[in-house]
């Protein structure tokens, strides 16, 4: 994606999909995937991962704070009041994570529906998610 091109602005154009730097989510919007109208998690949880990831990501170095020697996190996720830096928008309206293609695997962690993304989706004041995103009824 080019620089200076907003992730919002090219899902509003864009329609029925979403466009998160480079990175095709599928969006018939919320209906297959409730994390595009959420970002809860993203604004909740510290991102913590081993420092090197983010080299071989390819992370931009504004958008991750060293913790330790062996552990970084994402750029705003080690508040009090955490939101991460690569994410935009508003929660619970359209949200895209500016660098979802290079998002570390912490990232994967919180899956639609399970006790994390309640937990996270009830501290922004958002409603539980309809019962079909339920893990127990998804394969592992």
């Amino acid at each position: 994606m080019p620089m200076g091109v907003d992730p919002i602005e090219q899902q509003r154009e864009a329609g029925p999909r979403v466009v998160a730097s480079g990175a095709e989510v599928a969006a018939s919007a919320a209906d297959d995937n409730p994390c595009v109208s959420c970002g809860a998690c993203c604004a909740t949880y510290r991102v913590s991962f081993y420092w090197a990831e983010a080299e071989v990501l390819g992370l931009p170095a504004s958008l991750f704070e060293q913790l330790t020697p062996f552990y970084a996190c994402m750029a705003g996720t080690n508040q009090p009041r955490s939101r991460c830096h690569a994410l935009v928008g508003e929660i619970g309206g359209v949200v895209a994570c500016s660098v979802y293609a290079q998002r570390p695997a912490a990232c994967h962690e919180v899956l639609a529906g399970d006790d994390k993304c309640v937990a996270a989706r009830q501290r922004h004041g958002l409603p539980l998610l309809p019962p079909r995103f339920a893990l127990a009824e998804r394969p592992l």
